[in-house]
């Protein structure tokens, strides 16, 4: 009778097992073939069993258990004079036999083709089957225990997988160090890996819980938990899967922002602290440790003086990393996962004014969760951060104002309240100087105390919670201060005009430029995009290509270019969206200056 079902197995699944195992092969090569070129005994065998390994099992056991339950197979072969837990047991071994068979094949044509290139004992080529047979072992006792789970199958993978991804991630680990996934770590790739037994028992006692539980399934209470999971799911337990996945990764993130983080700290920076603020430079990278203590300094007493106008408890610990080659105008913030603070990288003779500046905006940000960077309110942050960080430099405030004349876009309410647009219409230079120009015009107006408050109202600590919804709008709170939007648009604009007639001689010096950026296609070269600038013998091409909901574009690719005209090093599909931006060094200003910037689209 049990030979009898294995001809019924195979007449009904032998075309699908084929496929299989023809997929198995095709891609087998594929990897081995890769693994013949960067090296690795069985590096191609290994990335086989973890990335096809789970996927064969899948369809097996879908094939031989998920597929007999739901289509009432197994109420017929129930019927005939043999047991449930023999055609269990025939069901499960049959799935086995057809996995170690893969497996045995692919591990052996793996060997033959390292043995090409190298000797390779048979002691430690069997070393190795031990290990990859223990993985795809557990991996099929898995896959028959959630092919018992019938409609919640997919749902035992994915438990698996979200699981597995977040072990990784907050343990910061590899992959290759995950339980059972550690069967197929490198010292196994050159069958250097000495048998562990304990990995091994422990793995095979893994495998035995997963074989008794699909039992368990498939035999407690006459099958009926077999036959019921067999049935499809009902809106009811899709609802709950849904909402349970949401409120899961709700959760996570809700303890992801709040989990308390150490603070961030190097032992080889140059340190200054004060009584709410930590900055470190980095030694080296072509700044002298003299030049590092009076920059930790400067920036240290910004971020006092901070805390006492805007009422912070502190500001997290700051540490720069001067890196050689870096353009003096590029600031760059580094991510960091888990600790806290501010890490910036910059250029060793980076302007310190703008270094301040970034700081500032920086703690500002930390100290508002981000919100202070939302585009309704952050020209008042950017020009608060500008303002703070020059309001003892007279001679850069001068330069601030004089870049702000320079701005070929006049100062208006689309100007302040669409303030990613400007800033990408004028380039970060000129958009930062009229942030600044925009502040200095407001605190003027308001004086130094209803100015701190005012900036006390527009960035404070928000709550982590529903509550943020109906915190008052930016404009609601410059009409408590006795400002509107138009009104500050006008004052900062009538200001900027006569700072054009007071620097009408240095705006003078000022090259005139003009740019084009042109799109062109032939069926020879298809699309190309060209770009060019009169007036300027160097410049450069800011560019990226535009996803579906692109609003402002922080990384952008580079060209420089000493020629009338260029062609951007573009590859893009038709109607695909474009930015570019063309810029220049300015002598007059001290700072990069955007002549052009554009969105377009490819025909």
């Amino acid at each position: 009778m049990i030979r009898a079902l294995i001809r019924k197995e195979l007449r009904e699944h032998w075309v699908v097992l084929c496929i299989t195992i023809a997929i198995d092969a095709f891609m087998l090569t594929g990897f081995l073939v890769r693994a013949g070129e960067r090296g690795g005994r069985f590096s191609g065998l290994l990335e086989w069993a973890g990335m096809l390994g789970a996927l064969t099992a899948l369809v097996a056991a879908n094939r031989l258990f998920v597929r007999e339950y739901a289509g009432r197979t197994q109420l017929f072969l129930e019927v005939l004079p043999i047991g449930r837990p023999r055609i269990w047991a025939t069901k499960w071994l049959f799935g086995w036999s057809y996995m170690a068979a893969i497996t045995v094949a692919a591990w052996l044509a793996s060997w033959l083709r390292a043995l090409r290139t190298e000797p390779i004992a048979s002691y430690d080529a069997l070393r190795v089957l031990l290990w990859v047979g223990s993985f795809m072992f557990v991996v099929w006792s898995f896959a028959t225990m959630a092919g018992m789970l019938g409609r919640h199958r997919y749902t035992a993978w994915i438990g698996v997988v979200c699981i597995a991804s977040f072990v990784t991630y907050r343990g910061k680990l590899n992959a290759a160090e995950l339980p059972v996934l550690d069967l197929l770590g490198p010292h196994v790739a050159m069958a250097h890996a000495p048998i562990d037994w304990s990995k091994l028992l422990k793995t095979w006692a893994l495998a035995g819980g997963f074989c008794a539980a699909s039992a368990t399934l498939a035999l407690a209470g006459s099958g009926a938990i077999a036959s019921m999971l067999a049935q499809k799911m009902t809106a009811r337990e899709r609802v709950f899967i849904v909402v349970f996945g949401v409120v899961g990764m709700f959760a996570y993130s809700t303890v992801e922002r709040r989990r308390s983080k150490p603070p961030y700290a190097i032992s080889a920076a140059v340190s200054v602290a004060t009584a709410h603020a930590r900055v470190g430079i980095l030694q080296g990278g072509g700044i002298t440790d003299a030049a590092a203590r009076q920059m930790a300094r400067t920036i240290a007493d910004d971020l006092e003086q901070l805390v006492g106008a805007l009422g912070l408890d502190s500001t997290p610990a700051v540490f720069v990393l001067p890196k050689r080659g870096f353009d003096p105008t590029v600031i760059e913030r580094a991510e960091l996962d888990e600790a806290e603070g501010i890490v910036l990288r910059a250029a060793p003779d980076v302007v310190l004014s703008v270094l301040r500046t970034e700081v500032l905006r920086a703690a500002l940000a930390d100290h508002t969760r981000q919100r202070a960077l939302r585009e309704d309110r952050q020209v008042l942050a950017d020009g608060f951060t500008a303002w703070w960080a020059l309001r003892a430099e007279p001679s850069e405030r001068e330069e601030r104002w004089l870049r702000a004349a320079a701005s070929s876009v006049p100062v208006s309410v689309s100007t302040l309240t669409r303030w990613l647009e400007t800033q990408e219409r004028v380039g970060a230079c000129v958009a930062d100087a009229l942030a600044f120009a925009t502040m200095d015009v407001l605190r003027r107006r308001l004086g130094a105390d209803a100015s701190s408050r005012l900036a006390r109202a527009l960035f404070p600590r928000p709550s982590d919670d529903v509550r943020v919804l109906f915190e008052p709008k930016p404009a609601a709170l410059l009409a408590g201060a006795g400002v509107t939007w138009s009104a500050l648009a006008a004052e900062a604009e009538q200001e900027r005009q006569l700072a054009r007639a007071r620097y009408a001689a240095e705006l003078a010096r000022v090259p005139q430029r003009t740019a084009a950026i042109d799109v062109k296609h032939t069926p020879r070269q298809g699309t190309r995009v060209e770009v060019g600038m009169l007036g300027a013998p160097a410049y450069w091409a800011l560019y990226t290509v535009l996803g579906p909901w692109a609003g402002v574009q922080t990384a952008l690719s580079r060209l420089d270019i000493r020629a009338a005209r260029a062609t951007l090093p573009l590859s893009t599909s038709r109607g695909a969206r474009v930015l570019v931006a063309l810029e220049t060094e300015d002598a007059v200003l001290h700072c990069p200056l955007r002549v052009r910037a554009e969105r377009i689209s490819l025909p």
